[in-house]
């Protein structure tokens, strides 16, 4: 999923969705790490934003369960992007003994994301 991408100076990565302004991202905080959705059509995009998580969020129940598990939805009302995610509270970049564990947890994170994420998306593209 972020075979090829390359790290950078922020402590996360992204990749498109398919869905101009959706991205799959994952995170490592100072004492967490997330895998999640992040929906940010830009300044201009602040409607679509919204629109997209109320379309994601309508179909909650069927994305948590091809999940596997609940994550948390966050329309960030304060700000023009939303967010869906899965934390992990193993450790992150601060526990460096547990980084492999963190590593693991932030790709199954990842990987069942997509996997639950990915026809949702598809079908809400056709909209945008």
């Amino acid at each position: 999923m972020f075979n090829n991408i390359s790290p950078r100076i922020h402590a996360w990565l992204g990749t498109s969705s398919g869905l101009r302004g959706v991205n799959y991202n994952c995170a490592v905080n100072k004492g967490t790490a997330q895998a999640e959705v992040y929906i940010d059509r830009g300044k201009e995009g602040l409607n679509e934003n919204k629109d997209i998580f109320e379309a994601l969020n309508s179909k909650k129940e069927l994305i948590e369960k091809d999940f596997g598990e609940g994550l948390v939805w966050e329309p960030l009302p304060d700000s023009r992007a939303c967010r869906i995610k899965k934390v992990t509270e193993v450790g992150g970049w601060q526990d460096e003994e547990k980084w492999e564990e963190v590593h693991d947890k932030v790709i199954d994170f990842s990987m069942r994301i997509k996997k639950a994420f990915d026809p949702i998306i598809k079908d809400v593209q056709k909209k945008y």
